[in-house]
């Protein structure tokens, strides 16, 4: 019936301009307890106000009222931009108005818009304008409730901004300003004040200061039954609890929070207030409590404005079933661990025994190659003593008997000489040249029996077995021969005389045979630890593929020495550029 009524008072004010000119002051008082009405019918009938003529019977200009009456209109319906610009309109209207309650209608939508600007986070515009409407409301005379009024809302941003002490002066001036007032009638803005004084000091670590500001806030709020804020100040109680680490006192007036706005269905109070019991039983590991009420705060978060408190639910409870789920699954992953860590174990065991054969093996091969190269150089060396023990009895043989066995050939002929005086010229000369050859045979089977004797070598050393060689090769050929021992102390090389010396022996044959050399020279030193033994002639020299394609004239026999001696070797000679051999032999001096 109210609202046919109010269709009937709109269609009257479109056809009689004049009867409604008479009544707008009543009307717009009316239109505030009309809230039942839809945004868009509120919209067109105080657009119709503002079509006629807007000053009442006291001569004041109602036309700033409607503007700010639209401006509350459109905020409250969401639309801040729209909010803002009916604002600045009324503000401006009230501006130009004279009229002694113009000033007390500009500071109204100062704050007005203060908290347009507020709730788009623009704090800065949002203090201006709650300053502003402070001063004019403090212009004499005083209007002490909206001063009390703009002081709470100024101090509410700066303890956003965490200027506490700033904040609690006003605070503190907001409550001087309500005691002026009437006496501090208004109960319920007191008790926001403690509220805030509340806040304040739990943000300055005042435990007890902020539990006794807030005990007095929930007091006062109860009384004036303002339960919105009273549900504010009933959180704010539970975390100033949390704070003096009373978990079980802070959870009961997060329940009683929660129970107050489910008792009057607060549908944004109940979210709220359902985070904060989430968060609670979270932080105490209570899961089945805290998924409880996130799913209660999922039921409600259309209600929310808070963008970050709807993530930080839907985080909370994603969190707590991804938990839940992982319990289950807990047992199972372990036991995966467990067999993972199995299978490498084994897996590596595997890998360090095929790595062991492998060692093992290589071991094994190394050794049968030592082996086999150690049978190489004994049976060299035993080879090597079987030639050189024929030699000795070579020699021997050759010394003895047939060396004899010429000398008694020789005896006889000579015998014979005296009986041979008759013989005609032709024929003696026949004789003396018999008689010269059998002492040419005789002198070469004692160089041989001396080539391959080592009597010498082992009777005087290896330094007078290479001088009376020298000596016996420059004689009977055109070849210079140089051997230098650099005073080198005969123990050093003693065990080695023997190879040295046959080696020397093989190396002067070749040149003799093959080289056509004019001179060589050979030297014996010591040098990093090795007895250094050197070859060159200055020979025709020969290509090294010689060595591949045959045993070499006489280098098998040099290689089987050295490796008999643990040296090595290295021959560098071409066709036209004669021999160079270098043997290197490791010194043991002790």
């Amino acid at each position: 019936m109210k609202k046919f009524k109010r269709y009937i008072s709109i269609f009257l004010l479109a056809l009689m301009p004049s009867f409604y000119l008479a009544q707008i002051d009543s009307l717009l008082m009316d239109f505030d307890t009309k809230e039942h009405l839809g945004f868009r019918e509120q919209h067109e009938m105080l657009y119709k106000l503002l079509q006629g003529n807007t000053y009442g019977k006291d001569g004041f200009d109602y036309k700033t009222d409607i503007y700010r009456r639209l401006g509350i209109l459109f905020q409250q319906n969401g639309e801040r931009d729209m909010a803002i610009y009916f604002y600045k309109k009324a503000i401006g209207c009230a501006e130009k108005s004279k009229h002694k309650y113009a000033r007390y209608s500009q500071a109204s939508n100062m704050s007005q818009l203060g908290a347009a600007y507020y709730e788009l986070k623009n704090y800065k515009q949002a203090y201006n304008y709650f300053k502003q409407s402070f001063q004019l409301n403090a212009a004499n005379p005083p209007h002490y409730l909206d001063m009390s009024q703009e002081c709470c809302n100024m101090a509410e941003i700066l303890l956003l901004e965490n200027k506490l002490d700033s904040a609690q002066i006003l605070c503190l001036q907001s409550l001087d300003y309500m005691r002026k007032w009437r006496n501090g009638s208004d109960t319920s803005r007191i008790g926001f004040n403690y509220y805030l004084l509340s806040q304040i000091a739990l943000k300055k670590h005042e435990l007890k200061n902020a539990l006794r500001y807030c005990e007095t806030a929930v007091d006062l709020l109860k009384k004036e039954n303002y339960l919105e804020r009273l549900i504010s100040a009933l959180t704010q109680k539970a975390l100033v609890f949390e704070a003096m680490q009373q978990p079980d006192s802070a959870l009961s007036y997060y329940q009683a929070a929660y129970a107050t706005a489910k008792f009057k269905n607060y549908k944004k109070h109940i979210a709220q207030t359902a985070q904060d019991l989430a968060l609670f039983y979270g932080n105490k590991n209570e899961k089945d409590s805290a998924i409880k009420y996130l799913h209660l705060l999922n039921t409600y978060s259309d209600t929310l404005k808070n963008e970050t408190l709807m993530r930080v639910s839907y985080e909370m409870l994603t969190k707590y079933d991804t938990e839940t789920k992982e319990t289950a699954l807990n047992h199972q992953t372990k036991l995966n661990q467990q067999m993972k860590i199995q299978i490498i174990i084994l897996t590596g065991l595997v890998f360090m025994l095929i790595i062991a054969v492998f060692f093992i093996l290589r071991s094994i091969r190394q050794q049968r190659k030592i082996r086999e190269k150690d049978m190489e150089l004994n049976q060299a060396n035993a080879m090597i003593r079987g030639q050189d023990e024929e030699r000795e009895r070579i020699a021997r043989e050759l010394h003895d008997r047939v060396g004899s066995m010429l000398s008694t050939v020789k005896l006889h002929f000579s015998s014979m000489e005296e009986h041979l005086s008759g013989l005609l010229s032709q024929q003696r000369t026949a004789y003396e040249k018999t008689i010269h050859l059998l002492d040419e045979t005789y002198e070469e089977v004692r160089r041989i029996s001396h080539d391959l004797d080592t009597g010498l070598l082992g009777q005087f050393g290896l330094r007078t077995a290479m001088m009376q060689l020298t000596q016996l090769i420059q004689s009977a050929n055109k070849l210079r021969v140089q051997y230098l021992d650099n005073d080198l102390r005969p123990e050093l090389y003693k065990k080695h005389e023997t190879d040295l010396y046959r080696i020397t022996q093989e190396l002067l044959s070749n040149t003799i045979k093959y080289a056509d050399a004019k001179e060589v020279s050979i030297q014996l030193s010591k040098s990093n630890g090795n007895l250094v033994f050197s070859y060159e002639d200055d020979g025709r020299g020969f290509s090294k593929d010689i060595l591949k394609q045959s045993k070499g004239i006489g280098y098998t026999n040099i290689d089987s020495r050295v490796k008999k001696m643990k040296g090595t070797w290295h021959l560098d000679t071409s066709a036209g550029n004669g021999v160079s051999l270098i043997i290197e032999i490791p010194l043991s001096e002790n």
